[in-house]
């Protein structure tokens, strides 16, 4: 057996040499000596890390009892072989050496001038607040209000109020907790009474966080006292308009925190990356690991084996492997630490690897631990404090090139050095200067992370307040780097690479959305309840105005283009609403196609007449709605909302009526102008396309949505209802005209699809995961119901089926139960390319959802300043009203003036706007569907005619995030033609106005006839199908398919949807199973042109011959731009041969390299087509990004890129 074990070694050791030479292994070094840190026994307490003179290497300080304290300088001078680090003991000439009972210390840049403070917390003699000035000395600047005489144990900062200066949290062992607010580094005061921190709390340690990540630090109180043995959570309830702070004890929201008389100290970190941060706590007896669920802790010591029987006196959750996962240190007092390395799975302590193997010997005094990367080499070194031996500087350390140190023969090596990591400093210019308090989400292809900037707590020292992070091997540059700083910016920085050491300074600008009424002139009376917000330009200057309903009266505020508006009287516009009990919805939009935006007001519809008109506008008389037997004379009854559509497709916009109560909806179809004087008329067709569904129960519809949900070309209507006797939402689906030119029936389809809810308030129509499907958020009401909440409908489509699911709850935007939320509104308000939302509360603040690109939402409302006074929401409203890009949002209440809220984020996003108008469609191109591809992946609008129960722009907003151009943009218009715009058609960072050509194309197909004549039964045959554009136009080809389905099922095509560009061809393959003989039918090629194209289709039996159709040469070269693009899993690729010889069609990839040769062969001169599965040489699927392909056949060599999506 030994000479085996042996042979093993022989053999490991020259494995290892090899791979040392390679990469490395990962040792613990104690450096005390060679750092030059004292060695002389003291009584030491706590340490600190900072950087006390500004050059970007973090300095020392020691705080010991009974002795002077030390302050050690960073040299910054790394060995250039060994990268070994040296310190300067500046203690005595710091003048912050002080000779006392020193057990705890706080280091923050309380002043923001950039250099580290020190606050040292003493025990029974007078706290010390040291100003660094830079050059390694310090200034006593204590002040009365510090100078406590106290039984204190430890201090965190943190900026409670988000006003830019970092406050202070002191806790005592027999007396009060101090909040010791900073004013703006001029002073301190105890304000803990007045903001809610009462009473004696016999505290251990003070930890400071963003529990609930509100973007408000909360303190968490670590108490060991045997008359108040329980921890607490005070959570920030602060107002951060006001600047006030104020907090709330919490401890029975969140459940176990912590319950034991020797409780010593906590720490937190998201050690499970999941979002949020868990909690480690640190006692004199049984240490508790509790995992954070968001709404509670759960203690999970016994699954994860990271508890430990003693005194644990120090905490670090920090990542030292670099794998991606925080790792737990804990020092113990008269035991060894414990090194538990996480790999996403299970804890493996690593003490003895790391340091047992190395001189370690419990010295029995331990009393602190903290971290820091002092040698600025990526990887956390620590610092450990010891009453009556030395203290212990501990280099992490990942050696190459060289066999382990280790004084023993087991082989328990930490390989390492293939690990990436960035280390993240931190410069506020708003927030506080080290950005304590800050959340930074670091997005990469492998996952997401999530870290925080702490001001102090492990128990009594301070770790440094840079972020290290690991993201193991696999992330060669992080994708974006969001920071959420504490005064509320949220600034990205995206490509950043890994393996340095960075300084993300704040962007200095506002960020907060700015309640701007008053100031820009909106002078919206304040009593009466608002409802129907619509925007438009109904001046054709270029900006956008405002209509408004208060109270059942009509105002419309005209944009001067300055920021301001103007009232515009009813005596001028001639707007003057008539009839009708409750007026709750307007909308803008061209009813005659003139050019100029009519008004629908309730009931009532006003026609523009011109500016010049004394009245500007003018309302069509009552008997110009005709109802479903053909009597004129209007229509009854409250209006709550409506939405306008074109349903039938020509050219003029009807509208869906959405009644109240006892009234039923209707759908008026307009007739368009008519002789002699162009009057419009409106038949009301709700009956006659079964949009009536129970005559036996009352409507109660609070809100209706025209939009086409299932990309089919017709506008579909979505009808909220609230529950008042067993109505539910209903989608009619439109099923578009008959052979002869008329409307079929709608269909009712809402409980099929799963959106048969009830309790609707309103709707809101948006595609929130960039799928291309408009998904639906649904807010709702009941003030008795527990068991009603908002809900989002995700969108999906199966074997061509469409459904919806309810995914809110794991969103994050079901809202409070029982919820109270009566209107919302989809906007991508930061320019990042994914929608977000703003939900409008009744009782409770307002909320604005972040979309986090991820299936989830962040509620950043506090976070941007949004107001709290901004409730009992009736409209929700988005535009760009100033034009700076950045949408802004009007709400309208019920109680209290109407509210616009410019949109003042800090942001450097680029954004295209669209003006769309239409020709062969109506003119405000309502119903309009548009797709852009940017950024590896697809966007999705849609042009609405009032949504819920308000209007937003007709503009169409895209955000590009850090894009500054576009692969490609495509409208499809409601006529159904179909057009692509390419980058440079369309502006960056400005509005284009693309006009409709109304091209309607046509296409040829040949050969005129297929024919799969003299076959042999049960084969199968194929031939050419040559699909020609000679147009101008892009073809959109829907379907291709038999019209006899019996011989439908035994055919099939290459290719059955695709588009064209405008003069091309494309070549598909036609494969036919003969099983039935004399066979006389059509094929139907269907597109966006007027009629489909049909091509006659026999076949028959004949086992002696078979007839083969000829294909027809291209005249030239072309490699044509692949479809779809981008795409996800294939892709096609169809190419033109004028001439036969050899052929290659390589992909590669960005750098150049080759990712896969999809045809390397001579091929006839002929039109070609090859489908890419996104594999690469070996069938390994490739990444997501951009992609060339490559064609070269004789003479001729033509490069195409396309992009990739997952």
């Amino acid at each position: 057996m030994t000479q085996k074990l042996l042979f093993l070694t022989s053999i490991l050791t020259l494995i290892f040499t090899d791979v040392w030479a390679q990469i490395g292994f990962r040792e613990f070094q104690i450096g005390n000596g060679a750092a030059q840190i004292d060695t002389t026994t003291f009584d030491s307490r706590a340490s600190g890390w900072g950087d006390f003179d500004g050059d970007g290497w973090l300095d020392l300080y020691v705080a010991n009892f009974g002795n002077p304290n030390e302050v050690y300088l960073n040299d910054a001078n790394p060995d250039p072989l060994t990268g070994a680090i040296t310190f300067t003991n500046n203690s005595t000439a710091s003048q912050a050496d002080l000779n006392g009972n020193s057990v705890a210390v706080a280091i923050a840049d309380y002043d923001n001038d950039g250099f580290d403070d020190i606050f040292v917390v003493t025990q029974n003699e007078s706290h010390k607040l040291y100003r660094s000035l830079g050059n390694g000395t310090f200034l006593d600047v204590s002040g009365t209000a510090l100078s406590l005489n106290e039984n204190a144990t430890s201090a965190a900062w943190g900026d409670f109020n988000n006003d830019g200066f970092v406050d202070l949290v002191v806790g005592t062992l027999n007396g009060p907790v101090h909040v010791f607010q900073n004013l703006a580094g001029t002073g301190f005061s105890d304000v803990a009474v007045a903001v809610g921190i009462t009473g004696n709390k016999g505290v251990q340690s003070v930890t400071i966080t963003d529990l609930n990540q509100d973007n408000r630090l909360d303190i968490y109180l670590v108490k060991g006292s045997p008359n108040d043995a329980t921890n607490e959570i005070f959570i920030n309830t602060s107002d951060p308009i006001t600047g006030g702070f104020s907090f709330q004890q919490q401890n029975a929201f969140y459940g176990a925190i912590g319950s034991s008389a020797t409780n010593l100290g906590a720490e937190f970190s998201d050690l499970d990356n999941d979002g949020d941060y868990d909690l480690y706590l640190a006692t004199d007896g049984q240490n508790e690991f509790l995992r954070n669920l968001s709404t509670s802790f759960v203690n999970e010591t016994g699954v994860t084996g990271i508890g430990f029987s003693g005194k644990t006196v120090g905490v670090s959750l920090v990542d030292i492997d670099q794998n991606g996962f925080d790792d737990v240190f804990i020092l113990n007092e008269g035991a060894n630490p414990y090194i538990w390395f996480y790999d996403g799975t299970s804890f493996t302590n690593k003490f003895s690897d790391l340091l047992g193997s190395f001189g370690y010997s419990s010295p029995t005094g331990e009393t602190s631990l903290a971290h820091a990367d002092y040698d600025n080499d990526g990887d956390v070194d620590f610092f450990i404090t010891v009453n009556g031996s030395e203290n212990m500087l501990i280099r992490n350390e990942c050696l190459s090139n060289q066999k382990p140190s280790k004084g023993n023969d087991q082989v328990n090596i930490i390989f390492c050095g293939l690990e990436n990591w960035l280390g993240v400093n931190l410069q506020g210019t708003q927030s506080n200067f080290r950005g304590i308090g800050a959340r930074v989400v670091f997005k990469t292809q492998a996952g997401d992370w999530v870290r925080e900037v702490t001001g102090g707590g492990n128990p009594g020292s301070q770790s440094s307040h840079r972020i290290e992070i690991g993201f193991g091997s696999n992330v060669p540059d992080v994708d974006t780097i969001k920071v959420f700083w504490p005064s509320g910016i949220v600034q990205s920085v995206s490509n950043t690479p890994t393996n340095q050491i960075i300084t993300i300074v704040e962007d200095d600008c506002p960020n907060r959305f700015v309640d701007v009424t008053e100031e820009v002139g909106l002078g919206i009376p304040s009593d009466g309840t608002g409802f129907g917000a619509a925007w438009g330009d109904y001046d054709n200057d270029g900006d956008l105005d405002i209509a408004n309903i208060k109270n059942g009266d009509f105002f419309l505020y005209s944009n001067d283009g300055d920021g301001t508006f103007t009232t515009i009287p009813s005596s001028v516009t001639g707007i003057i609403p008539v009839g009708g009990t409750t007026r709750k919805a307007s909308v803008f939009c061209d009813f005659n196609n003139d050019g100029l935006l009519d008004v629908l007001l309730g009931k009532n519809i006003f026609i523009h007449q011109g500016m010049t008109s004394s009245p500007i506008y003018q309302m069509i008389p009552f008997n110009s709605y005709i109802d479903p037997l053909g009597n004129p004379g209007g229509f009854d009854g409250p209006t709550v909302a409506v939405s306008v559509l074109d349903y039938d497709k020509d050219t003029f916009l009807d509208f869906y009526v959405a009644g109240a109560s006892l009234s039923d909806d209707n759908l008026f179809h307009n007739s368009g102008p008519m002789a002699p004087d162009s009057s419009l008329m409106f038949y009301d067709r709700a009956v006659s396309l079964n949009l009536v569904q129970n005559n036996q129960l009352d409507w109660f519809t609070h809100s209706v949505t025209c939009v086409d949900f299932d990309g089919d070309g017709w506008v579909d209507i979505y009808a909220g209802h609230d529950n008042h006797g067993g109505q539910r939402n209903m989608m009619f689906k439109n099923n578009g005209l008959n052979a002869v030119g008329q409307s079929n029936p709608f269909s009712e389809v809402a409980v099929q699809l799963g959106i048969n809810h009830n309790n609707t308030w309103s709707s809101a129509f948006g595609d929130y995961d960039n799928d291309g499907l408009v998904d639906i958020f649904i807010s709702s009401t009941n003030f008795f119901s527990f068991s009603i909440y908002n809900t989002l409908y995700k969108h999906q489509v199966f074997a061509g089926d469409h459904f919806f699911t309810d995914v809110a709850t794991t969103a994050g935007v079901s809202g409070p139960i029982p919820t109270k939320t009566w209107e919302s509104g989809w906007a991508d308000y930061d320019n990042d390319g994914w929608l977000d939302i703003f939900v409008g509360q009744t009782d409770n603040p307002s909320h604005l959802y972040h979309n986090e690109q991820n299936g989830t939402f962040t509620d950043v409302a506090q976070l941007l300043s949004i107001p709290s006074y901004i409730n009992q929401v009736t409209d929700v409203s988005w535009a760009d009203y100033d034009n700076d890009g950045l949408l802004d949002v009007y709400v309208s209440t019920q109680l209290g003036a109407n509210r616009l809220l410019r949109n003042q984020i800090c942001n450097n996003n680029n954004y295209i706007k669209l003006n769309l108008i239409g020709s062969a469609s109506n003119r405000s191109a309502i119903g309009s569907r548009v797709k852009l591809y940017v950024n590896g992946m697809i966007q999705y609008r849609e042009v609405i005619g009032g949504m819920g129960r308000s209007m937003e722009s007709l503009e169409v907003e895209f955000g590009l995030g850090q894009s500054v151009t576009i692969d490609s943009l495509v409208v499809l218009w409601p006529s159904g033609t179909y057009e692509l715009f390419y980058d440079g058609q369309v502006a960056i960072n400005g509005t284009t106005t693309l006009v409709e050509t109304g091209c309607v194309p046509s296409i040829e197909v040949s050969p005129q006839e297929i024919e799969f004549l003299n076959g042999v039964p049960g084969d199968s045959d194929s031939t050419q199908m040559i699909i020609k554009n000679d147009g101008p136009c892009y073809v959109s080809i829907h379907d291709i398919y038999v019209e006899n389905s019996v011989i439908n099922n035994v055919t099939t095509f290459s290719n059955k949807t695709f588009v064209m560009e405008p003069f091309s061809s494309d070549t598909l393959m036609v494969y036919y199973t003969h099983i039935y003989n004399n066979v006389n039918t059509k094929i139907k090629v269907i597109y966006n042109g007027i009629i489909p194209v049909e091509i006659p289709f026999e076949a028959n039996f004949n086992p002696v011959s078979v007839s083969e159709n000829g294909s027809v040469i291209p005249e030239k070269y072309e490699l044509r731009q692949n479809f779809p693009n981008p795409f996800n899993p294939t892709t096609t690729i169809a190419f033109d041969l004028p001439k036969s010889g050899f052929t290659k069609l390589s992909v590669f990839n960005i750098q150049g390299q080759l990712v896969k040769e999809l045809i390397n062969s001579s091929l006839e001169a002929d039109y070609h087509k090859v489908t890419w599965d996104g594999t690469d040489s070996a069938g390994r699927k490739v990444s997501s990004g951009i992609y060339l392909y490559k064609l070269q056949s004789n003479e001729f060599v033509q490069t195409n890129k396309m992009i990739m999506l997952k």
